[in-house]
């Protein structure tokens, strides 16, 4: 099974999603990760933001509530 974030991470927008990677996935700075998405680092925070936003609340639904029935075979 693969894990929630890999999964909804590549049902980001691109705008999010390219930010969120290039900075955590690719390990660069602030400034790094502006100038290889060719775009402004206020934007590039911003578009940070909105990407963990987004992503936190995709794992939300994925992630098994308390009480939740446990699929056979896990």
């Amino acid at each position: 099974m693969k894990r929630p974030a890999a999964v909804s991470t590549r049902t980001l927008p691109p705008r999010y999603r390219d930010a969120l990677v290039v900075y955590y996935f690719q390990e660069r700075d602030l400034k790094e990760a502006a100038q290889i998405l060719g775009i402004a680092e206020g934007t590039l925070k911003a578009n940070l933001h909105r990407g963990r936003e987004l992503l936190r609340r995709r794992c939300e639904i994925l992630a098994p509530r308390p009480g939740d029935p446990v699929p056979e075979g896990t």
